[in-house]
């Protein structure tokens, strides 16, 4: 059946210049590029396009998780790389990170994150501190150079910018391109082992262990 998509530059444009400011009761109802003729449940098929898209992108499988140890457990799930690629294949939504202000001794900085469904006009927004400086075992100290500052400040932004996104996005959606990225990557290694002997996946194997066993 045919698409029904409908021009929303306009309209964007003319909703991201209200400087950050989510006006639910004054904006125009846009139908957009998730209306499909003859589709009863569009989710359904922009998860099909957002899976045949991850199905070849091993660059991102590769980065499409985040993990790391939290006391006796382990804190997982999807990167902001991958939330990102699936929002934009997903359609019509507004995300970002914003500076509000920062403080007189430029210490602090006030910052908002966003992200906004111009379809159903939902919106999710986290406005947070960030403190320049960096706690150590050994300590803290204060963060002075504007090339660190800006990194923090886009690290932390980048957090909470992709729980704004997963607020908007329907969590089945996340969790299938999670495991459709997992399969891309086993489809990998099993192709570029195919040519390989077992002594040599062996020995690769040492190799990437060794690397492991450094960082540690």
């Amino acid at each position: 059946e045919p698409l029904i998509f409908f021009d929303t530059a306009i309209v964007m444009s003319l909703q991201i210049r209200h400087a950050g400011v989510f006006k639910q009761g004054n904006l125009l109802k846009v139908k957009t590029g998730r209306i499909y003729m003859g589709c009863k449940n569009s989710d359904t098929f922009l998860l099909d396009i957002i899976l045949t898209n991850l199905e070849y992108d091993k660059a991102l499988a590769e980065k499409a998780t985040y993990e790391f140890p939290r006391g006796d457990s382990v804190v997982k799930g999807p990167s902001i790389r991958l939330v990102e690629c699936v929002a934009r294949h997903y359609g019509n939504i507004i995300s970002g990170v914003k500076e509000i202000s920062t403080s007189p001794d430029g210490k602090k900085a006030t910052v908002k994150a966003y992200s906004w469904d111009l379809e159903t006009n939902f919106a999710d927004e986290k406005v947070f501190d960030v403190e320049y400086k960096r706690v150590t075992k050994n300590g803290s100290y204060a963060i002075t150079d504007p090339r660190d500052k800006y990194e923090m400040l886009a690290n932390m932004g980048a957090r909470r910018k992709r729980a704004c996104i997963q607020s908007i996005i329907p969590q089945y959606i996340i969790d299938e391109a999670v495991e459709a990225c997992q399969i891309t990557l086993e489809e990998s290694i099993k192709k570029e082992n195919q040519s390989k002997s077992i002594e040599e996946i062996r020995a690769n194997m040492l190799e990437a262990f060794k690397g492991v066993a450094e960082w540690i």
